[in-house]
């Protein structure tokens, strides 16, 4: 059994069966951080850093804990610096489930078989630019290659949601679906509350006054994600809170 081949992780033929019996069945992907709007432009992704690791907090928190500078993982670097910090420390992170999705989607890219590295990331940093140039390697040809039935981004309560309708009228069916995550407006202690709720009520058109005007916002914005073919919410309850409070108190 070699890393990434047809039996990793199965260890037993019963497994290795049950695998080739779903091996070609359509992809649910029901949690991505994928941005949608690059997926509605259709825009091609420039380099392996923009693709597997711009918009992925997990990666960020990896090259984090491994002591990465932040200049290199959300800051001001090129894509290429940032490429090759990760590339650094990748062969520390065996065991972490990133190392296994990234080596993943270079076999997917026709990339397998090399490990990413200090000394194989130049190389697969200009094989990987190479192969996102080809117009099969699109966000939208990707997804039709890839067999994906849905997938399902992460969104705030106050987004319009016109770059799904646009990239599903694009794919012809509605695959990606919504997500709605209202995280921002769980966090009342934040310096960002307030204005946020700004954003909400002129999003809504309803003025939130009190408690029970927030409420209905949701409610509105809620209803709006259901409609745009939304069928799961997403909660970053951060640390766990108990007691009971009245209404009164709430307000």
């Amino acid at each position: 059994m070699s890393f990434l081949d047809e039996r990793y992780l199965l260890s037993s033929e019963t497994a290795f069966r049950l695998y080739k019996s779903v091996e070609k069945l359509p992809i649910m992907d029901v949690h991505n951080h994928a941005d949608v709007q690059w997926i509605a432009d259709n825009r091609k992704f420039s380099d392996p850093w923009q693709l597997f690791a711009a918009s992925d907090h997990y990666v960020w928190e990896m090259m984090r804990a491994c002591g990465v500078p932040e200049r290199l993982i959300t800051g001001d670097a090129p894509a290429y610096d940032k490429w090759m910090a990760l590339a650094e420390i990748f062969p520390e992170c065996v065991g972490n489930p990133i190392y296994e999705w990234i080596h993943l989607d270079l076999r997917q890219l026709g990339l397998g078989g090399v490990l990413l590295s200090r000394e194989t990331g130049e190389n697969l940093w200009n094989d990987c630019c190479h192969v996102l140039a080809q117009d099969e390697c699109s966000p939208l040809n990707l997804i039709r290659r890839m067999n994906i039935e849905t997938m399902c981004s992460t969104d705030d309560p106050a987004d319009l949601l016109l770059e799904h309708k646009k990239a599903n009228e694009l794919l012809g069916r509605r695959v990606i679906r919504p997500t709605w995550r209202p995280d921002k407006v769980m966090k009342i202690g934040s310096p960002a509350w307030f204005p946020y709720l700004d954003k909400l009520s002129s999003r809504f058109h309803l003025e939130i006054k009190c408690l029970k005007d927030l409420i209905k916002v949701l409610e509105k914005s809620h209803a709006y994600f259901a409609e745009a073919g939304a069928i799961a919410s997403d909660h970053a309850l951060e640390y766990a809170l108990d007691g009971d409070a009245s209404e009164a108190e709430a307000e």
